[in-house]
């Protein structure tokens, strides 16, 4: 995903590495910067049967105690595509340390973020998807900023979700914790014009009118 990029984000081990000695970044939001979007490559796999997700509740003889069990799904129409993204290390470990403290590390984790985001979109177009669900990138063990993650959400909705100009009809955003979800990013897309649906553990949002 990062080859082209490479000069930006050095990796080892399959982890971006952030050090004091790479080039010089574009600005955040800039010409250059989207541009140097453009170079990113991305991973997309397309039609791949679902296996297991589906979970039922089994009670164990041993202690009584009830669990949850994945079991195979055995429909072979059953398909998905997946997109393949990950975002800026800046909590686990040295390496979150390292890259937490280096040079325009912030505008590199929302390139990061931005790719991601409008990655997913624009390949669900490309190949005529009506539905997206959507995960927060780099939320969890990699420790960025939740307002930074809805901030590339919002802005790939802008750019690539207007309602009645492509395929896609609604986005399904996951959300393990309720509190992941900040009130200023809801805020945000109602005012933006975003309709939106708020459940339990996802929001739904459809295309912008």
């Amino acid at each position: 995903m990062l080859s082209p990029i490479s000069e930006h984000f050095p990796c080892q081990n399959g982890y971006v590495i952030l050090t004091d000695k790479q080039t010089k970044f574009p600005k955040y939001n800039s010409k250059e910067y989207f541009k140097l979007l453009l170079e990113a490559n991305t991973i997309y796999h397309k039609d791949v049967q679902v296996l297991t997700g589906h979970r039922t509740k089994s009670t164990t003889a041993l202690n009584n105690s009830t669990n949850d069990v994945i079991e195979l799904v055995n429909d072979p129409k059953q398909l998905v595509d997946q997109y393949f993204a990950s975002a800026l290390n800046f909590s686990q470990g040295k390496t979150g340390a390292d890259n937490m403290n280096a040079p325009q590390s912030d505008v590199k984790a929302h390139f990061c973020l931005d790719m991601a985001y409008q990655g997913v979109y624009l390949s669900a177009i490309h190949h005529n998807r009506s539905q997206i669900y959507l995960t927060l990138v780099g939320g969890g063990a990699f420790g960025n900023p939740k307002e930074w993650i809805f901030d590339a959400i919002i802005s790939a909705h802008h750019k690539w979700g207007v309602s009645g100009m492509t395929s896609l009809k609604k986005v399904t955003l996951v959300c393990w914790n309720v509190e992941d979800i900040p009130n200023s990013a809801v805020e945000q897309m109602k005012q933006s014009g975003i309709p939106l649906v708020l459940q339990k553990k996802y929001i739904d949002f459809k295309g912008k009118k």
